[in-house]
């Protein structure tokens, strides 16, 4: 896996204001999603976690 660029962080308030402008069917997609990530198995590394999504893919939080 290529080393990831970082992303400068998001204010809550930016996250919650994106979150409540989508649409009724992207909100219960994400609704799903999160969900979903929250079965799976997590790995904290000091101030990081790792989700496996699949064999291929982590979400980095």
């Amino acid at each position: 896996m290529s080393p990831q660029p970082q992303l400068p962080p998001v204010a809550p308030s930016v996250t919650a204001e994106l979150v409540e402008a989508l649409s009724p069917r992207l909100r219960k997609r994400l609704d799903a999603g999160v969900a979903k990530l929250l079965a799976r198995p997590a790995v904290r590394a000091g101030d990081t976690v790792r989700i496996a999504v699949d064999d291929e893919t982590d979400v980095v939080l």
